[in-house]
């Protein structure tokens, strides 16, 4: 993001970053406050504590690699 805000000349740019676009605008707002006007963070919680039963991940005849594969295809 510094180095984009730089190459295009702009000034103390407004940031949004959703997901973990918003995770790395808590980075920028931390690290880098000065650089930028405004940093905007939707769904950036630093850490979310899983609010559904995960314990079915733990079957044996759960494949961990395809649940992770569908969960972000979905």
């Amino acid at each position: 993001m510094l180095a984009v805000a730089a190459a295009l000349g702009l000034d103390r740019p407004v940031v949004l970053g959703c997901s973990i676009g918003g995770r790395i605008v808590l980075h920028l707002a931390h690290a880098h406050p000065e650089a930028f006007r405004a940093l905007i963070g939707l769904q950036s919680s630093a850490h979310v504590e899983p609010y559904y039963d995960l314990e079915w991940l733990h079957h044996p005849e759960v494949h961990g690699g395809e649940v992770c594969a569908s969960v972000v295809s979905g």
